[in-house]
């Protein structure tokens, strides 16, 4: 016996040749179109969020020196404190992370405890 070697013989190569003829000759087939009924779609809008907003002459008119001041008039805000220390707002009695704020478009961040400047007091000012 010979070795093998890597030559195609005629006979395989006529096979492979005739096996990729018939790979192309699938026909176009069509997908048929469907027509659709109408759908209609009742659904009830979303009640609107409450948001409150005070402008530079309200501000002015209620005096504002602090925030304590910046919600006295707003029957839902309240202050969360702890003692002394401000720890954020507090709205229908819900506080920390659940509540978001956001001043002029821009959210703020929840509150931290800070406790290296927690003798200074509040840092918050308003002027």
């Amino acid at each position: 016996m010979k070795p093998s070697s890597l030559k195609l013989s005629p006979l395989v190569f006529g096979i492979l040749t005739a096996t990729t003829g018939f790979a192309n000759t699938t026909q176009p087939t069509t997908v048929p179109s469907v027509q659709l009924s109408k759908t209609v779609v009742i659904a009830k809008r979303n009640k609107a969020t409450n948001t409150e907003s005070l402008g530079r002459d309200e501000l002015d008119n209620n005096m504002v020196r602090d925030v304590r001041d910046l919600v006295r008039y707003s029957t839902d805000v309240g202050i969360a404190d702890n003692g002394r220390h401000l720890k954020g707002f507090a709205m229908r009695g819900v506080e920390g992370n659940r509540v978001g704020i956001s001043i002029d478009g821009v959210n703020l961040p929840d509150s931290e405890e800070n406790t290296l400047y927690a003798r200074y007091g509040n840092f918050i000012h308003l002027g």
